[in-house]
């Protein structure tokens, strides 16, 4: 079973398969409890004129894997696979706020 960060990797990959190098998803602590992420494609070889697609930034790493990923899809990527996952996180993740 792969997690969502796992899928929304594999699922950039396949989408941008011909790119001089390949596409990335980038996830980063910018601080404690302040989390940014990008899904950029490169023009390029050797990660050279990079465009960043979409980027997003959360409080929490797993939320900000779903959001980067409904961000994503939303721009017009088809992926079932990925929106399967995207709505089970979200499913999981409401349910962890109503038990706070």
């Amino acid at each position: 079973m792969t997690t969502l960060a796992e899928e929304l990797v594999s699922a950039v990959a396949r989408r941008y398969p011909d790119d001089p190098s390949a596409a990335s998803v980038t996830l980063s602590e910018i601080r404690p409890g302040e989390f940014y992420g990008s899904i950029c494609r490169y023009s390029e070889p050797y990660g050279e004129g990079k465009t960043v697609v979409t980027k997003a930034s959360a409080s929490n790493l797993l939320v900000l894997v779903r959001i980067l990923a409904e961000k994503w899809l939303l721009s017009g990527v088809r992926c079932p696979e990925l929106q399967k996952k995207v709505a089970e996180a979200a499913r999981s993740q409401a349910l962890g706020e109503r038990g706070r």
